[in-house]
């Protein structure tokens, strides 16, 4: 009589059972690179320089695979960004990010870009991000004759650098770039970064109809026109 085959090791079963997996993870992965990636981003047709109102002419939609936070820094619609005007130069082909653009305001006119240095320690202590929502701040005076006003609340942060090296008792400056749409709100900025001491407040996510006031030092003189430059908060 002829002994019967022996059945197949414990061993032998496991190898079969992970290659059988393997060829499961590999037609799964083929499977899904045939299928292309699953999002589409705005790009640049064309060359964009800075300040170019963006037109449909100028965009177009490809295909690409992202994750979710890269994703979320880019548009996947063209009509999002129509309109918009760009903050920097996009080169043909690039991604267009959000940070690259500013809407419109509505009336076609975007606003002036303002830069100027404020201490480290009065912007968050270099914390502020472009593309932030930032309420200016200006205080005139020291001691009991102080006021802060509010130069110009909810303006949008375009840029922040260095400038300059700490030295003692201070953290050094920052130079910000700030987008200002209204005319008298730009003097108002450009004059209290010369003669007054400005504070940057994040207001990225503050709660809408909470608009900040003037501060009157408790037990200052009243204001006139000739101790308190012009401010448009708290006439």
């Amino acid at each position: 009589m002829r002994a019967r085959p022996a059945l197949p090791s414990g061993r032998a079963l496991a190898g079969g059972f992970l290659v059988a997996v393997a060829m499961i993870l590999a037609f799964a992965v083929a499977s899904a690179s045939r299928h292309g990636p699953h999002r589409q981003v705005v790009v640049a047709r064309r060359a964009i320089p800075v300040g170019h109102r963006l037109v449909v002419d100028d965009l177009r939609l490809e295909p690409a695979d992202l994750t979710d936070p890269v994703a979320s820094q880019l548009f996947d619609r063209a009509t999002e960004v129509t309109g918009s005007v760009s903050l920097v130069s996009i080169a043909a082909d690039g991604m267009i990010s959000r940070s690259a653009v500013v809407a419109d305001g509505g009336d076609g006119a975007v606003g002036r870009e303002f830069s100027f240095p404020v201490d480290r320690e009065r912007a968050m202590n270099g914390r502020l991000q472009p593309g932030e929502s930032v309420d200016v701040l200006v205080t005139y005076g020291t001691g009991d004759s102080a006021r802060t006003l509010v130069v110009a609340p909810g303006v949008r942060l375009l840029d922040v650098t260095e400038a300059g090296k700490a030295t003692l008792g201070s953290n050094g400056k920052v130079v910000v770039t700030l987008l200002l749409t209204d005319a008298e709100q730009l003097l108002q900025a450009a004059h209290a970064s010369a003669v007054g001491a400005v504070t940057l407040v994040r207001s990225t996510g503050a709660t809408p109809g909470s608009p900040l006031d003037t501060y009157v030092t408790p037990g200052a003189p009243p204001r006139t026109a000739d101790t308190v430059p012009t401010s448009g908060a708290g006439r």
